[in-house]
């Protein structure tokens, strides 16, 4: 299964991480970024994909649509769960299903 962590570190590395394993390295996951956060290929990573807005509901649709092609079920986004919303979430470690996250971020 894959697993979407949506990266709220200061300064971020991108968007968020796309892992299978929580013990996978940087060097294999994908990294999502956007115009103003992260950069367009990151080698740190494994691949990295850029999406060249700046526009929230564009990044929002485009990963989505990322994040069901890479198989993505499941979406780790602390700042959602602790802002009202854990009562949405699939458990108490701030995870969604990916449906769900997509409908309260596209907000």
């Amino acid at each position: 299964m894959a697993k979407f962590s949506v990266d709220y570190r200061s300064l971020p590395s991108g968007f968020g991480q796309i892992f299978r394993s929580e013990r996978d390295s940087a060097s294999q996951m994908t990294l999502l970024s956007f115009k103003g956060c992260g950069l367009s290929n990151d080698p740190a990573y494994g691949k990295t994909i850029y999406i060249d807005t700046d526009d929230w509901s564009t990044i929002i649709r485009l990963t989505y649509q990322t994040l069901k092609r890479f198989g993505v079920t499941e979406v780790y986004d602390s700042e959602l769960y602790y802002n009202d919303y854990e009562h949405l979430a699939k458990d108490s470690d701030c995870n969604f299903d990916l449906d769900v996250w997509y409908q309260l971020r596209g907000e």
